[in-house]
């Protein structure tokens, strides 16, 4: 707000964060702090790690119940 009062045709850019997020509660916390200005996001390791693992951790807790 201060660069448009200071310079009314003034194009702010878009800005992107990554690292050092590692869950959707920092995420949410980001956006919401950065408001008009970061409209973006990027995280990787710990999304697809979680998304690769998954079905890991699915068959370990189904494998008990498979020998009933």
């Amino acid at each position: 707000d201060m660069i448009k009062k200071k310079n009314p045709n003034a194009t702010i850019p878009s800005i992107a964060i990554a690292g050092g997020i590692a869950n959707e509660t920092q995420m949410f916390k980001a956006l919401s702090m950065g408001a008009p200005y970061i409209n973006c996001i990027a995280m990787a390791r710990a999304p697809i790690t979680a998304g690769l693992y998954a079905p890991v951790f699915i068959n370990m807790l189904l494998a008990p119940l498979a020998r009933i």
